[in-house]
């Protein structure tokens, strides 16, 4: 049911290789002193934009139905020094219930958040929200699925789940 497009498993993945990441190793011999490159003091800025075709599929909490939508996601992402990076997405999707051919009609926004006080640091948190919001043609079948993660990671390697919510409610 999550749309994480880089989800947990990317940032326990990253928990797991930084450690390694350190400036006094690299996977080749080091490489001798050069010129010093000029002093900017600025941060490097990665702006995107993308936009991907859905195809999905849901259970009506009202009422046990399959509901396969269709639609796309929008999305914009910002990256700043690799210590900051965002991504939030809309998207827009039509379809229909397997069991009953109901019409649905879904609009939901997506945030996915990551935060280091520097590249090589093991103490980051990451973050995610999806709230889809499901309307169908008849009154009584509508309903909302919400997606909340957050986890904190530690210098010591540890980390702690800090929010987690996952739920399907039927609006009616």
């Amino acid at each position: 049911m999550m749309r994480s497009l880089t989800a947990v498993p990317a940032a326990m993945m990253m928990a797991t290789l930084l450690p390694g990441c350190g400036a006094e190793s690299g996977p080749t011999a080091e490489s001798s002193p050069g010129p010093a490159a000029a002093s900017t003091d600025q941060a490097l800025v990665v702006h995107e934009s993308q936009t991907f075709p859905l195809d999905e599929t849901y259970v009506n909490p009202c009422n046990g139905e399959t509901v396969h939508l269709t639609g796309t996601l929008v999305g914009h992402s910002n990256n700043v020094d690799n210590q900051h990076s965002e991504f939030h997405a809309t998207i827009s999707e039509t379809g229909t219930g397997l069991t009953t051919g109901v019409s649905y009609t879904s609009h939901s926004t997506f945030n996915e958040q990551f935060n280091s006080p520097t590249v090589d640091a093991l103490n980051f948190s990451y973050s995610f929200r999806d709230a889809v919001h499901i309307n169908s043609s008849p009154a009584g079948l509508s309903f909302t699925l919400k997606h909340t993660f957050h986890v904190v990671f530690f210098p010591s390697g540890d980390f702690k789940v800090t929010k987690e919510i996952d739920s399907a409610v039927c609006r009616g």
